[in-house]
């Protein structure tokens, strides 16, 4: 199933270690992530950098043309 939502995420709670995206066409920037967030699954083509990359996060899951995969260099990388 494919869920399509145009809502931002802030303010989001730091209980939150995991999100994803997949199966979605979210196209919001994730500038906002808490600092618990330990794994970000991103949507096939989300195009946008993450400026504010949480302390905690270990993985990141991604296609492998994004743009900005270079910005997670110190971290553990899966390429859809």
């Amino acid at each position: 199933m494919e869920v399509n939502f145009i809502l931002e995420l802030n303010n989001l709670s730091t209980s939150i270690k995991k999100i994803s995206f997949h199966n979605s066409d979210y196209d919001r920037k994730l500038n906002n992530l808490p600092s618990s967030i330990e794994y970000i699954e991103l949507s096939f083509n989300y195009q946008y950098q993450i400026k504010n990359i949480p302390k905690k996060l270990k993985q990141i899951k991604c296609f492998k043309n994004y743009k900005y995969i270079n910005d997670f260099g110190n971290y553990q990388v899966i390429y859809i």
